[in-house]
C-alpha cells in the first residue's frame, strides 16, 4: 500500500556485483557516513553475511535508492550494549537510503513496513528492533511511521548514545 500519489516502493534481494558496487558507493556518501561511520569500517561490516538474516535493495520505480539488512543479533552483542533483556530471535533491522534526493520522502518507512510484513510471514519473530543515534531525527521519524516505538536510550560501544526502537 502506498500513500496517494507516492511512487511504489519495492524490495529485492541484494545479489549481484552491481548491487554490491552500488552499496559501496552509497556507503561513501556524506549523509550515510555521518550515521554509519567511516566507509571502510561500515563496508567491512556490510561484507559479512548477516547471521540468520538477509539483505535487500530498496527501490522506487526502476531505481534502486537504498539498502536494508536484517539479522538475529548475537546474544553477546546485545549484552555488550545493555540490551540483554530482549527476547531470543529478535530481528535487528538496519536501513540506509543511499540516494540523497530520496531522503525525507517516506521511502524508508514504507520499505520498513514491507520488510516487517514479509519477515512476519517467513520467520514470525517475537519482536523487531532498530537503533539510531539520538541525534538522527530523520531516522527516528521513519521508524515511528513504520510502527516502531521508541523504547529507551542505550550506550553503543561504537556509536555512543542510541535510541532503541521496538516493534512487537
Amino acid at each position: 500500500m502506498t500513500r496517494a500519489g507516492a511512487p511504489e516502493v519495492w524490495l529485492r534481494p541484494l545479489t549481484t556485483q552491481a548491487d554490491r558496487a552500488l552499496l559501496e558507493r552509497w556507503a561513501r556518501r556524506p549523509h550515510l557516513v555521518r550515521w554509519w561511520g567511516p566507509a571502510e569500517e561500515s563496508l567491512a561490516e556490510l561484507r559479512r553475511t548477516p547471521r540468520q538474516g538477509g539483505e535487500a535493495l530498496i527501490g522506487v520505480g526502476e531505481r534502486p535508492v537504498g539498502y536494508l539488512r536484517w539479522q538475529v543479533p548475537e546474544r553477546e552483542h546485545l549484552e555488550e550494549a545493555g540490551l540483554g533483556g530482549l527476547p531470543e530471535a529478535v530481528v535487528d533491522i538496519d536501513i540506509g537510503i543511499g540516494e540523497a534526493d530520496c531522503l525525507g520522502c517516506g521511502i524508508g518507512s514504507r520499505a520498513l513496513a514491507l520488510l516487517v510484513e514479509r519477515l512476519r510471514e517467513e520467520l514470525d519473530p517475537p519482536m523487531f528492533m532498530m537503533c539510531t543515534s539520538v541525534r538522527n531525527a530523520r531516522a527516528q521519524g521513519a521508524f515511528r511511521r513504520a510502527g516502531f516505538r521508541r523504547e529507551r536510550v542505550f550506550d553503543d560501544p561504537v556509536f555512543g548514545p542510541m535510541w532503541l526502537f521496538l516493534l512487537p
